[in-house]
């Protein structure tokens, strides 16, 4: 009876490493393709490891490949958002500058409802 209830413990332990494992994982992977969800699992997991005594190197890595990452989405997001606006207040997306080449740009300005007087 002792010796059924060891192999049991020992197979659950093996399975809790394997999930850990492949937690940490999908977590570096979504710290790559999605910085902040990947970012919020590699921590949990981090902690995870760190509980059950192991390294969690691999989780260690997601947290510093999602905060990179995550740092630099935000950088380009608003380099773009400065680039859009600036754009804007010189006129480059001024309809009104397109009416002069009606012609090649008219299923343009009629797509977007726009009436060239």
């Amino acid at each position: 009876m002792a010796d059924n209830a060891s192999s049991t413990e020992s197979g659950s332990s093996l399975d809790l490493a394997a999930i850990r494992k492949g937690a940490s994982i999908t977590a570096f992977v979504l710290a790559i393709i999605m910085p902040a969800i990947g970012l919020v699992l590699s921590i949990a997991t981090y902690i995870w490891a760190k509980r059950s005594g192991e390294r969690g190197t691999l989780s260690l890595w997601g947290i510093v490949v999602g905060a990179v990452m995550l740092i630099a989405m935000v950088i380009v997001g608003f380099f773009i958002f400065t680039q859009l606006v600036s754009a804007a207040g010189d006129g480059a997306l001024n309809l009104e500058a397109l009416c002069v080449h009606r012609d090649r740009w008219g299923w343009l300005l009629d797509s977007l409802r726009y009436v060239c007087r």
